[in-house]
């Protein structure tokens, strides 16, 4: 009898584990660090430069000049990503296979530099043409393969290349996840997540000194200002200073809710995955293209709101999502943005899942909030993100440190909240990875 594969209980697989000792001084170990991170931060920049810029051309510059004006017409949304659909599938001819698959769990394990290529097509032909993924599993991969070709340039060094790998990884994903620290905290706790645990606090060392020396490209040192960057965060929220009982329920309810949908979302994937597997990726690709793009039109004509609310991973879009009025609208597009994400992760595309997950799981914050006048906007919002990241990833810490970030000041006080709704989600699930993973077990056996 043949197998199902479940989604795997841990969320990180191959999660870099290493110690800055192998005889190596310590002063050595974060030179090598500074050494990194810098390139790795000039190289991440290229990628998300490249990236947006190729967005923007086919989604603004190209439907305009074509006559379409600011909004691309229903066939342009249904063609681009099928069209990024068979990019990816010329990907998977190159070393590789394009990179980590997103459906089987978040990979930080080392990309080897001949599979870079593969993945950086991948990668931005999945991001720039509309799938729900994110751009920190392709920046982590970016950073180990570089940091194993600066292991071969200074090789006297006789450094592991577990340590270039690593340190190269924290450099280049520091320019996506809005600081340094949240970086160390989101890999630390990837690392824990793959049973790493403390152990791995030493050997991240070098990897938090080389996201600090990469985000110096964004902040700028002396006399330079730094280069402009995205910034992870929505403007105008009201300042949140009244915890509530009705609040704490409402965090601990939101979380439950919201580890529910992300648990549809991976097993959906992992089937779709599994499915697909034997199929020609020049049929399957453009396919699942064709849907991720339905999801946005039938979202769009029913709702008369953009596209781009379905479509990409979705940090764009917070601010908008934020200042939605209609609980009915932010139900639809968690459904439309819910199948979206579904199909981009197990459909074939090459990108991270922690963005779409940060979406819905503010989504679902925010149909509670209009829901409830009761729960202001800025708790959802924060609730919601913390929910999102521990239910699709399985992460805590991480969660709260997300949400936080993007509420700023105005979430500060919805700490707590944040706490319960992420310590929720996990809970739920844990049970839930633990209940399928038993009821596959004589299957596996047989």
């Amino acid at each position: 009898m043949h197998a199902s594969r479940p989604l795997p209980c841990a969320p990180v697989s191959g999660s870099p584990e290493v110690s800055p000792g192998h005889g190596i001084p310590l002063p050595a170990v974060l030179g090598i660090a500074v050494l990194v991170g810098i390139p790795l931060g000039l190289a991440a920049l290229l990628f998300v430069w490249v990236e947006d810029s190729l967005q923007g051309w086919l989604w603004t510059d190209l439907p305009d000049a074509l006559g379409m004006g600011s909004t691309p017409s229903w066939w342009w949304v249904l063609l681009i990503p099928a069209l990024g659909g068979l990019v990816v599938a010329f990907a998977y001819r190159l070393p590789g296979r394009g990179g980590h698959n997103p459906a089987r769990g978040f990979n930080a394990a080392p990309t080897k530099p001949r599979d870079l290529p593969g993945a950086m097509i991948a990668a931005i032909a999945t991001l720039s043409c509309g799938a729900v993924l994110g751009p920190e599993a392709p920046l982590i991969a970016l950073g180990s393969a570089i940091g194993l070709l600066l292991a071969r340039a200074f090789a006297r060094l006789r450094a592991p290349d577990a340590l270039w790998s690593t340190t190269g990884s924290f450099g280049a994903i520091a320019a996506v996840f809005g600081n340094p620290l949240n970086t160390s905290v989101f890999m630390l706790e990837a690392g824990a997540a793959a049973g790493g645990g403390a152990s791995l606090i030493p050997g991240l060392l070098p990897g938090f000194v080389a996201a600090g020396m990469g985000f110096l490209i964004f902040t700028g040192v002396g006399n330079w200002s730094g280069i402009p960057m995205f910034e992870l965060g929505i403007p105008g929220l009201e300042t949140y200073d009244s915890v509530s009982w009705s609040h704490l329920v409402a965090a601990v309810v939101i979380g439950v809710v919201v580890a529910l949908l992300t648990a549809a979302i991976r097993q959906g994937a992992v089937r779709l995955d599994r499915a697909v597997t034997t199929l020609s990726p020049y049929v399957v690709l453009p396919a699942v293209g064709l849907v991720i793009g339905l999801c946005a039109v039938l979202f769009q004509a029913g709702t008369g709101r953009p596209y781009d609310l379905v479509l990409f991973s979705g940090q764009d879009g917070l601010d908008n999502l934020a200042a939605e009025t209609s609980a009915g609208v932010v139900a639809a597009l968690v459904l439309a943005k819910g199948l979206a994400y579904l199909v981009s992760l197990g459909g074939g595309f090459r990108g991270g899942p922690v963005f779409p997950a940060m979406f819905l799981g503010t989504s679902v914050g925010m149909v509670a909030s209009l829901i409830l006048p009761d729960l202001p906007v800025t708790a959802a919002v924060s609730i919601g993100i913390a929910a999102g990241m521990a239910g699709m990833l399985g992460f805590v810490v991480a969660a709260v440190l997300f949400s936080l970030l993007v509420t700023g000041e105005a979430g500060f006080d919805a700490t707590s909240l944040a706490i319960l709704a992420a310590a929720a989600a996990w809970v739920v699930r844990a049970g839930l990875d633990k209940a399928f993973a038993a009821r596959h077990a004589p299957a596996a056996r047989t």
